[in-house]
């Protein structure tokens, strides 16, 4: 049976983090058997962070190393009729989330206050009380080191938030009003997507990404598309 190694679910979302919530959400679609390990620490994982899955003595890290494992291995019938510029196009969508939006909602959990006083609540259910303090500093503090080295650190708050929104009114766009990012049919790029909005309509923040997202009714609709896939 495939074990999928990912951060504890949080609030109303399949993990705390979008890339174990993205490969929680292909392995439910897919209805490939499988079972979820909950960890707090990504120490002993490959690579040194989470989501990564075991299958038959086979380890493979990253979310989309994963997806692209599960569907070689599976012969899962997925993305075989997009055209090559729309092989292209999800490609995009998926850097504007996962290479732009991400490090923003990471500077909106771990660094803005509010989002940061969540965090360590959701914490502190996970964790005894006399290391969560200890380990929740450490985590803020390797956020903000990694932030500053990306470059999303060294902005204001408000700009921050501007490119969050402008990267949210992107996909907006990008979604039009078809039911799926890609079309009419469900696409590995759509996993990113739902992963990321919903894990920012789902976190108890009321900050400008989240007020951005239930601003557009049509990417509300679509994280509820995208469950009915599997529920």
């Amino acid at each position: 049976m495939i074990k999928l190694f990912q951060f504890p679910p949080a609030w109303e979302l399949l993990s705390i983090s979008p890339f174990c919530v993205k490969a929680s959400a292909f392995l439910k679609w897919s209805k490939l058997e499988h079972q979820v390990v909950n960890l707090m620490s990504p120490a002993k994982a490959p690579l040194g962070k989470l989501p990564y899955i075991e299958d038959e003595g086979e380890i493979i890290a990253d979310s989309s190393a994963i997806i692209d494992y599960l569907i070689g291995k599976y012969q899962i019938q997925i993305d075989v009729n997009l055209k090559p510029y729309q092989l292209a196009q999800a490609e995009a969508i998926k850097s504007l989330i996962e290479d732009n939006l991400y490090f923003i909602m990471v500077d909106s959990r771990w660094i803005d206050e509010p989002g940061a006083r969540v965090m360590k609540a959701a914490f502190k259910t996970q964790l005894p009380p006399v290391i969560c303090n200890l380990v929740f500093k450490i985590v803020q503090r390797m956020a903000k080191k990694r932030l500053h080295q990306q470059g999303m650190g060294r902005y204001k708050k408000e700009t921050v938030y501007a490119k969050g929104e402008k990267a949210i009114i992107a996909l907006s766009e990008f979604l039009g009003d078809s039911d799926f990012f890609m079309g009419e049919s469900i696409s590995v790029v759509d996993f990113s997507a739902y992963a990321f909005l919903v894990s920012i309509l789902e976190i108890p923040i009321d900050n400008p990404l989240q007020q951005k997202v239930k601003a557009l009714p049509k990417l509300v609709a679509y994280c509820k598309t995208m469950e009915a896939q599997w529920s």
